[in-house]
């Protein structure tokens, strides 16, 4: 990986509805795309981020739940919309993430 960033992947306890902190990892970070869009009469956008980061068995858990698990990256917060294992090499994963502007406290 060419020149890796830190970024924190976050984990919703169910149980408190608070996001703590399951894993720092070191990631390369790519511009996936963006999108902008009309809704309820307001322009809206969207900022799309490609994460990969190398394979560890106890990451495989986002593939089935995307929803409860996010990533902050540069002080923003990007949902998990895709997980890829490419081909199930278990040698990288590359997780798709959609901000939508929302900053990170």
């Amino acid at each position: 990986m060419t020149n890796p960033k830190p970024i924190i992947i976050q984990k919703l306890n169910e149980t408190t509805e608070v996001w703590e902190q399951f894993e720092k990892v070191h990631a390369t970070v790519n511009k996936s795309g963006g999108s902008a869009y009309l809704g309820s009469g307001a322009e809206q956008s969207s900022a799309s981020k490609t994460f990969t980061f190398r394979y560890h068995e106890k990451f495989s858990v986002i593939q089935f739940n995307k929803q409860l698990y996010r990533i902050i990256y540069g002080g923003y917060v990007y949902n998990v919309e895709d997980y890829d294992d490419y081909l199930e090499k278990h040698l990288s994963i590359r997780i798709l993430g959609v901000s939508k502007g929302v900053r990170f406290n």
